[in-house]
């Protein structure tokens, strides 16, 4: 495959993971879900998270980047395990964040931390 397909393929799961998040943290906020609607939008941020690993691991592949990675690839790596990790602290929160304003703060580092995986690519 292409590199255009693994980059296509890489950012087009990034958007959809942001917008299963969003929907994820709304039902969660506002406790209007039946446990179909969890389970499905659950099992979309899994193959999601998959996607965006196995599009990501083609690009370093397609780039020939060797075994000693540069950091930005680390740091990607710890973007991504807090990403599949997120439903778990949005779960728990839930009633919480509708109160405060803390969700703010998480959505901005979760903005923030995606912002530096770009500029460490970009930027080698």
């Amino acid at each position: 495959m292409s590199y255009n397909f693994y980059s296509i393929l890489h950012f087009s799961s990034i958007t959809a993971l942001s917008l299963i998040l969003g929907a994820l943290w709304t039902l969660y906020i506002y406790k209007d879900y039946n446990k179909k609607t969890r389970r499905l939008l659950l099992s979309f941020h899994g193959i999601t998270m998959f996607l965006i690993f196995l599009a990501g691991f083609g690009l370093i592949a397609k780039l020939k980047i060797a075994w000693p990675w540069p950091f930005w690839i680390y740091a990607k790596l710890i973007l991504w395990l807090f990403l599949a990790i997120t439903p778990i602290f949005l779960k728990k929160s839930g009633q919480k964040f509708r109160s405060s304003s803390r969700h703010f703060l998480s959505l901005a580092l979760i903005f923030i931390l995606i912002f530096l995986a770009i500029l460490f690519v970009k930027f080698k």
